[in-house]
């Protein structure tokens, strides 16, 4: 089960790791990009499809709405299994309602993540097993 951490915040990016690394999953593979362009990099290079994508919205070179627009694009059939979370600073409501036009954005939320947060969507919406 693979889970894409996209935030050019390391702090964030180190409090996500270290949330994740109590959940008792043994097939839990967790990657982190800086920005779009490196997600989309990563999704391309290594043709891994996360199950489950956390996407902040303000970052360099390409900020998550871009990277949204441009994963619609990607053509893998594994691409239909993959949900987003659209992790924000501020709970803006035009940008919670913008993320309703995307068909794979699941939740938007506030940082800091927990790790009830997660484990409730890894139940939700990844169908591998526990640890």
């Amino acid at each position: 089960m693979h889970i894409l951490y996209i935030d050019d915040d390391t702090i964030a990016s180190f409090f996500f790791k270290k949330v994740c690394s109590v959940i008792n999953r043994n097939n839990l593979v967790i990657n982190i990009a800086k920005n779009g362009k490196e997600a989309l990099d990563f999704i391309k290079k290594t043709d891994v499809m996360p199950e489950l994508l956390f996407v902040d919205l303000n970052m360099p070179i390409m900020d998550g709405w871009q990277f949204l627009d441009h994963f619609k694009e990607i053509n893998n059939q594994q691409k239909e299994k993959s949900v987003a979370v659209i992790v924000s600073s501020t709970l803006n409501p035009e940008e919670i309602d913008k993320a309703k036009e995307y068909n794979n954005v699941v939740k938007f939320i506030s940082k800091p993540i927990t790790t009830e947060l997660v484990e409730d969507l890894l139940n939700k919406y990844c169908k591998a097993s526990n640890a």
